[in-house]
């Protein structure tokens, strides 16, 4: 028994010097529980017992035994459950598209940087459509559930991964574990990340630190999920796996953005700034309504019939059809998706007359199909994911509902209340949106499904004790969330007049039990809200804008040059080729300084995974020599694309 204290003292010893040198949040967690327990404000739940030659865990108030005396057992069971199959325990972190040979060589003629990554991921997708596969090597896995950590020492002399993410919910449980797990000993051969008694906001942030750890490894990941584990943490990765930017919006989404706002700047459009100047406007007396396109924006509809014209009226674009219908004018509309096919959000309105008086706050991406419609003197953008304009207004925020509530926000809106920002379900019919609404669908309550597209899940309600939700619209919620705590000020209030999620920093409220106190003679006019946002806008490039321009199109060139120059270097393995190029064209130096880089990071975050796993033994085959090819093609036309841009402004 002495050398076994001996064994566990060390290991405890070894872990909290690990711990506080490389992972300072969980040591202080740790130490935090242990002087708890020192001065009796903490009574432990377990106790760390020896039976049947193996350590185990003891809860005192049931007596029950985590292990069931048998953790040698266990811990064999667990390490015989790891296999290299994709069918089971798996995590698909990738988009799944699959093309026909007829649309493969269309694309490929096409030399479109829209489509030709289709055309590459089609090529490699014939090494991936199996009933199953089993995989080479596992770089990458995550472990669901602690326990004392007998299982992670064993799974990691089986599969030796580069890449570990160690979850565990319970502190103390977490804690017992330092006594019998070396975890320093285990970083010396691979990364660990650790999520230890994590909010879920903590948990999406170290999820994606994980994700973000040789991304190119991402696209089958394995796990072992322990048993007393609770199974939400799986579905909070998944949350994590679908949030992540590349998958969210992909890299052409992001050169289309880029290169459409070059489009606005160069056509001289009247941009937002930074910080406008709207204190004495009426935003600061007048109570503003944000009407997004959830269901409550239908269940409420008599109510806001009655009541629109109490509130300064700020409508997002997908809308505007239901409103248009119900005859309730927006003072202000938002829009910020730079794809054609939001076109549809207008087409849908009748009579464009009835925006004629709108003011219009437009991401500077937005296509000129949709521009094209309105007054200029009534337009002013804002930048999404682009920061080309020194000083303008920018929202890095994943949809119109949460780009809105960031905007009022910063418009210093003191009086807001939200309407159909529900970002959930109706409880009555699994409803996603209002009205007509173009991605309208009805989703089963009890959803039981992997693919993020489809699972729901569960999240506190504003009215209710939980609703369900989608992952995208727990993207936005958590976007949302977050700008409550870093924008809302104190002295501003938001009511949540939906019936879905609840708001973070948001009032509940009934419409019933709302009284607007002005009347509509109250409310400005649309001349004095279009002179306060035309003197906090500007229409000019400065020098120094362009001059940045000059640095991005110089940039570009240059990469350019190096990377047909790549096209004649010997490569030793796929990896040596996958960390040139990321070393080469996305370093963290060019990510913050160019955005071709950011472009090119995001396509990679899409295609590495496709090639690491077509490519696994690492060694250069012909066929890696023509995906070699064909990829330096795709991004030479990115780069011609983008610079053609460039040139314009």
């Amino acid at each position: 028994m002495l050398n076994l204290n001996a064994i566990i003292t060390k290991n405890f010893q070894d872990n909290i010097a690990y711990l506080e040198k490389n992972h300072k949040t969980v040591f202080d967690k740790v130490v935090s529980l242990e002087s708890a327990i020192e001065n009796n404000y903490y009574q432990e739940k377990y106790e760390l017992v020896y039976e049947n030659d193996g350590f185990d865990v003891k809860e005192k108030n049931s007596q029950n035994y985590l292990y069931h005396k048998e953790s040698f057992a266990h811990t064999l069971l667990s390490t015989q459950s790891i296999n290299y199959r994709t069918d089971n325990s798996t995590i698909e972190a990738f988009v799944r598209q699959s093309f026909s040979k007829a649309e493969c060589l269309l694309l490929k003629k096409e030399h479109n940087p829209f489509e030709y990554k289709k055309y590459i991921a089609s090529i490699l997708q014939e090494f991936e459509y199996k009933e199953y596969q089993k995989l080479n090597k596992l770089y990458k896995f995550i472990f669901f559930g602690v326990g004392l950590g007998l299982h992670i020492t064993d799974i990691d002399k089986e599969i030796s991964a580069n890449t570990y993410f160690i979850v565990e919910d319970d502190l103390e449980l977490f804690r017992l574990s330092l006594f019998c797990t070396n975890y320093q000993e285990l970083s010396k051969n691979a990364k660990l990340i650790f999520s230890v008694f994590e909010s879920n906001d903590a948990f999406m942030s170290s999820a994606s630190a994980f994700l973000e750890e040789a991304y190119y490894h991402n696209h089958y990941l394995k796990f072992f999920h322990l048993p007393h584990h609770k199974e939400a943490s799986i579905e909070q990765f998944y949350q994590a796996v679908s949030s992540q930017p590349h998958l969210r919006f992909l890299f052409t989404d992001r050169l289309l953005q880029s290169t459409q706002t070059l489009s606005s700047i160069a056509k001289g459009y009247s941009f937002l700034q930074n910080k406008p100047t709207l204190s004495e406007s009426a935003f600061s007396t007048t109570p503003v309504l944000l009407l997004a396109s959830g269901p409550s924006l239908e269940i409420e509809i008599e109510w806001l019939k009655k009541n629109h014209a109490k509130c300064i009226i700020v409508a997002v674009s997908s809308s505007l059809a239901f409103l248009q219908e119900h005859n309730v004018v927006p003072n202000i509309v938002v829009h910020m998706d730079p794809f054609e096919q939001s076109l549809i959000s207008f087409e849908r309105v009748k009579h464009l007359d009835f925006l004629k008086e709108s003011l219009l706050l437009f991401g500077a991406a937005t296509p000129s199909s949709i521009i094209k419609l309105f007054k200029k003197e009534n337009l002013f953008f804002f930048e999404t994911a682009t920061a080309y304009k020194d000083d303008s207004f920018k929202t890095f925020a994943p949809c119109v509902g949460s780009t809105a509530y960031q905007l009022l926000l910063s418009l210093q809106v003191q009086e807001l209340y939200l309407l159909g920002v529900d970002l959930a379900l109706n409880a009555t019919d699994g409803a996603t949106h209002a009205g007509t609404h173009q991605d309208k669908a009805k989703l089963t309550q009890d959803a039981d499904t992997n693919s993020y597209k489809e699972s729901l899940l569960s999240v506190e309600g504003n009215f209710t004790k939980e609703v369900k939700t989608t992952a995208d619209f727990y993207t936005s919620l958590f976007a949302i969330n977050q700008m409550s705590h870093s924008l809302k000020k104190e002295s501003q209030t938001v009511y949540n007049l939906s019936h879905g999620a609840k708001i973070v920093g948001c009032i509940p409220m009934r419409t019933e039990a709302l009284s607007l106190a002005l009347s509509s003679k109250d409310i400005p006019n649309i001349a004095h809200l279009k002179k306060s946002f035309q003197q906090s806008s500007t229409t000019q490039c400065s020098k120094n804008e362009r001059e940045k321009i000059d640095e991005q199109i110089a940039d570009a060139n240059s990469l350019r040059k190096q990377l047909q120059e790549l096209q004649h270097q010997n490569i030793a393995s796929v990896q040596e080729y996958i960390n040139l190029l990321i070393t080469t064209t996305t370093s963290k130096k060019r990510l913050h300084s160019f955005t071709l880089s950011q472009i090119l990071d995001s396509y990679y975050h899409y295609i590495f995974p496709y090639i690491c796993k077509s490519f696994e033994d690492a060694s250069i085959t012909p066929e890696f020599i023509t995906i070699h090819e064909l990829l330096l093609t795709n991004i030479l036309v990115i780069i011609d694309y983008y610079t053609d841009s460039l040139q314009k402004v």
